[in-house]
């Protein structure tokens, strides 16, 4: 059974005249055809509308079924029990559904799907309510043959149904096995505001043509359409979700697996800090024995665990990119060498701790909570962790100037420098005197040589066939850039990088001005170096200016997109409809698009026809509430 909005309709009348056009034209331009709209169907939309075979979906309305059947309650709320409740959309779909609160601690259940060979599955997630302000529904979902779960969240606008995809496989043999979220912190001072609640109404099975799975699994295997970079910070997520276990780790892995994301960039959470075995770096909270927050104990502990039993949260990382047979770039935050109150015991170096000699100083001599890259000793310790790092044997290093500027300020270690070579106070002259910014530029270019020459230091005595690439993430305008040393267009000269990411909204830069791709395109033109311009899902206001910043990047030269912050459940609002009876709506994600963003060749598309389309089912009862013209909830 299978419901349809009204662009579905339209949809599935231009596929109906597309399968009549191929019964009188060229067999060979009916394949071309069909093979075009199974490429979209897998790709972009998602819409179960798209799969040739929509119309035999089947639909497992009654959750009830799920194993164990003593993790079910059907009287009221129980700890470590979903409730049962029966539910009716207007479309006429009846079933029971699965639902558990942030507190219920519900085991993990298993649906059997009794099916055999390729299907596309989507998952029914349902909302919880007028009262439930902030709060959002989120589902762990995997199949028996996964590594480990993904992470789905409803969209939509309280009374309905969001239908979300999942994904595409062989599920001969396999079953659906779904837990509620794990997340116990959030990142701030308080307690969590936005519980996750789980709440699953159905499960729909579309079967896939042959066509379409010869389609998915060379579109999996494509190469060119992995044109995306991910970091992950190596914090938040264990901030969130405390794992405890590869399984639990892995869970912040696994949604690239199939995705647009041909690399990854692992952060080892800053520049002398650290989350594995180090005779350099700290572990954050080494040197605390009270976390501000209650999810930084849980970093703490959560390195502390792995280490102990020898699996290390960055070699588990470079696994699981190797695993799904991406790139893992190790990320190296430039500054991140210390913070301020209430962090100041947590986020700290023994090194930043013990050495304030190496430490940035303004002009008037006020310090600054920064190492200074004019400090041989400080730059030494940077090539110290990242030997360590590359240990690992990963495929590069970022290091990420955007966190982190200014790298250098008025220092004796800089201005001694500068009055050797131009005979001059630093100190006295303008802030953007050009000598300055040279000074700077040439200490930080040596810099860069160095890490270069470490880079294939190593891998000659790893015997590594492959170059260690370096990628710099630098901030957005070519005096910005200049301003504060980094001298982009003379690394590109020397062939000291790879890949450069772009940051379009970094501290002490003008913000006020656009990313300057003309600029990067010009002096990378001719050259290996790539260009990434990044995103930040978080900062996203609709899939039409993802789809039209894509654009404008690919268009001036970009090699791909680098995304920061890529979550799938936590991305940005899809618009849903605005149902006069709510509060408020919820606040939704478009994995499925940004997931895709490396098939550049399909933007202009997608924006075209208003792509991917959000499903909404609006229910006629959950429970025992019957949604009518009165508002529920009333008198409360």
């Amino acid at each position: 059974m299978t419901f349809f909005s009204k662009r579905s309709n339209v949809a599935r009348n231009r596929f109906r005249r597309f399968r009549m056009m191929s019964k009188v034209i060229l067999p060979s331009f009916a394949g071309v055809l069909l093979f075009h709209i199974t490429a979209l169907g897998q790709n972009a939309a998602f819409e179960v509308d798209r799969w040739e075979r929509s119309k035999d979906a089947i639909v497992i309305s009654d959750m009830s079924v799920v194993t164990p059947g003593s993790a079910l309650s059907s009287d009221v709320r129980r700890v470590r029990k979903w409730k049962v409740l029966e539910y009716e959309t207007k479309a006429g779909l009846k079933g029971k559904c699965i639902a558990s609160l942030p507190d219920t601690g519900a085991p993990e259940v298993t649906l059997p799907l009794n099916v055999k060979g390729w299907y596309a599955i989507y998952v029914g997630l349902g909302g919880m309510g007028r009262f439930a302000f902030g709060q959002e529904s989120e589902a762990r979902l995997k199949l028996t043959n996964d590594v480990t779960f993904q992470h789905r969240r409803y969209s939509g606008a309280r009374d309905d149904i969001d239908e979300v995809f999942f994904k595409a496989g062989d599920l001969t043999g396999q079953s659906l096995h779904i837990a509620q979220m794990r997340m116990q912190a959030k990142m701030n001072l308080m307690p969590d505001p936005n519980p996750r609640h789980t709440v699953v109404m159905y499960v729909k099975l579309v079967p896939l043509t042959g066509a379409e799975v010869d389609q998915i699994k060379r579109d999996r295997a494509d190469a060119s359409k992995k044109k995306l970079i991910a970091t992950l910070d190596a914090f938040s997520w264990i901030h969130q979700n405390y794992p405890t276990t590869k399984e639990e780790f892995l869970e912040d892995f696994e949604h690239y697996r199939d995705s647009d994301f041909g690399t990854l960039s692992w952060q080892i959470i800053g520049g002398g800090l650290v989350n594995f075995p180090s005779k350099y770096g700290t572990i954050p909270g080494e040197l605390s024995e009270v976390p501000a927050r209650t999810g930084d104990g849980y970093v703490t502990q959560s390195i502390k665990k792995f280490i102990e039993r020898g699996e290390d949260h960055t070699k588990l990382a470079v696994q699981a990119a190797r695993s799904m047979n991406k790139k893992i770039f190790i990320g190296f935050r430039a500054q991140a060498f210390q913070a301020t109150p209430a962090f100041e015991d947590y986020f700290t170096s023994k090194f930043y701790r013990d050495h304030p000699e190496y430490r940035a100083y303004d002009r008037d001599g006020t310090p600054a909570m920064r190492m200074s890259y004019a400090v041989p000793q400080v730059r030494e310790h940077i090539y110290n962790i990242l030997r360590e790092v590359l240990a690992y044997k990963p495929d590069g290093i970022e290091i990420i100037y955007f966190r982190g500027l200014p790298l250098m300020l008025w220092e004796d270690a800089f201005s001694d420098r500068f009055r050797e070579k131009y005979g001059a106070d630093a100190k006295q002259v303008p802030e953007n005197d050009p000598r300055l910014y040279e000074l700077r530029g040439e200490i930080m270019t040596g810099f860069m040589r160095d890490v270069r020459k470490l880079l294939d230091d190593v891998q000659k005595e790893q015997g590594k066939k492959e170059r260690y690439e370096l990628m710099a993430s630098v901030v957005h305008t070519e005096n910005d850039n200049r301003k504060y040393g980094l001298d982009v267009e003379r690394w590109v000269k020397e062939g000291l990088i790879d890949k450069i990411s772009i940051f379009p909204a970094a501290f002490h830069t003008d913000t006020s001005k656009p990313v300057d791709m003309d600029w990067f395109s010009r002096i990378t033109k001719g050259t290996k170096t790539e260009v990434y311009p990044l995103m930040i899902g978080w900062r996203m206001s609709s899939y039409e200016d993802a789809i039209a910043n894509a654009r404008e990047y690919y268009a001036k030269g970009a090699a791909g997109l680098l995304f920061w912050d890529p979550f799938p459940t936590g991305m940005y609002a899809p618009r849903p409809p605005q149902p006069t009876r709510h509060y408020q709506r919820a606040v939704g994600t478009y994995w499925s698009l940004v997931s895709r963003l490396g098939h550049d060749d399909k933007l202009a598309e997608w924006e075209k026809e208003k792509r991917p389309a959000m499903r909404y089912i609006p229910l006629k009862r959950y429970g025992d509430t019957w949604y009518g013209r009165w508002v529920n909830d009333v008198g409360f």
